[in-house]
């Protein structure tokens, strides 16, 4: 198997900018140059450019990179775009990881789903981890679907 493609979702929140930094470093993982947003803008992740789309060529991006994992930390303000996030990830068959549990709307999700723990700010580096490994685990499922928690070692 080749590298794991990866996408994040919530730039530029301290966390996921984090883990963008962290995929970056990754032998195993590929962090795409691209992002879901509203508006377009530019971000920076260890040297490798991230454009974030506009909502009208979601569609059309995912086609043509085709993501292995999204890494959505959309924040939980903006519960609607999580929600349409999901629906697309569910019709390309893109595993989600998801910053923290919004029970209701992963439950119908039709791919295999990672859930890691919200923390503090000033703890953000803690769940880097878990998340490492959550993408790894996901990149090995069939997809079916399933909802895994990683939680340990995490003192929030």
């Amino acid at each position: 198997m080749g590298r794991i493609k990866v996408m994040v979702v919530g730039l530029p929140g301290r966390a996921i900018s984090m883990v963008a930094e962290e995929v970056s470093r990754q032998d195993d993982m590929e962090l795409l140059g691209f992002t879901l947003g509203n508006k377009p803008e530019r971000f920076r992740a260890n040297g490798s450019e991230i454009v974030q789309i506009e909502s009208r060529l979601r569609k059309q991006k995912l086609a043509e990179f085709c993501p292995d994992v999204a890494v959505d930390f959309t924040p939980r303000a903006e519960i609607m775009r999580f929600r349409d996030n999901v629906a697309l990830y569910c019709e390309r068959g893109i595993r989600l990881v998801a910053g923290e549990d919004r029970s209701l709307i992963l439950r119908k999700a039709k791919v295999p789903v990672a859930i890691v723990p919200n923390v503090r700010p000033g703890s953000c580096h803690l769940i880097i981890p878990l998340v490492m490994r959550a993408i790894r685990t996901l990149s090995k499922s069939r997809g079916e679907k399933r909802v895994f928690h990683f939680t340990e070692a995490v003192a929030i």
